[in-house]
């Protein structure tokens, strides 16, 4: 996203993002990898690339997402602070709610300990680090990242 960025909505997703980089984050370290060793992302100081490579996998349920919820804001929830618009304080707390309640719905998808053939999305996403660590540690034979039709349910609609 666009550093410092005007619009609501790149600002909303800044925010989705960021709660996303936590869940992938706990899945990174949870899993014994270097948070700042990306493949996709180049290494650069203080940046998790690995954690930002995973992040890519759920971009797309982060932009729905917040493009619906954005659609339900009404101006009055934001505050215009040096001509950048951003969330009032109740509203990210808000925000933030929907987002950890969207990560909480259930999704078909089994479990790296099969567990049962559904988990919540933040399984997936915690998982998802643990999937390439079994790669790279020669465990398994390849790694083929979450599909993002896994993340939808009911015709293509996301669970939300």
């Amino acid at each position: 996203m666009k550093y410092n960025a005007e619009d609501p909505l790149n600002n909303l997703l800044n925010l989705g993002y960021e709660v996303l980089k936590g869940e992938v984050y706990r899945g990174v370290m949870y899993a014994h990898l270097d948070p700042y060793l990306g493949y996709l992302h180049s290494i650069q100081f203080a940046k998790p690339s690995l954690v930002r490579d995973i992040q890519e996998i759920f971009r797309g349920l982060i932009d729905e997402f917040l493009i619906g919820y954005s659609q339900k804001l009404k101006e009055d929830g934001f505050e215009n602070k040096n001509g950048r618009m951003f969330l009032k304080k109740e509203e990210s707390y808000k925000l933030i709610k929907a987002i950890n309640e969207l990560f909480d719905k259930r999704i078909r998808h089994q479990r790296i300990k099969k567990y049962g053939e559904q988990s919540k999305i933040r399984t997936a996403i915690r998982e998802e680090p643990m999937k390439l660590a079994q790669y790279l540690r020669g465990e398994k034979e390849g790694y083929e990242p979450i599909s993002s039709t896994l993340l939808k349910t009911n015709n293509s609609k996301y669970v939300w």
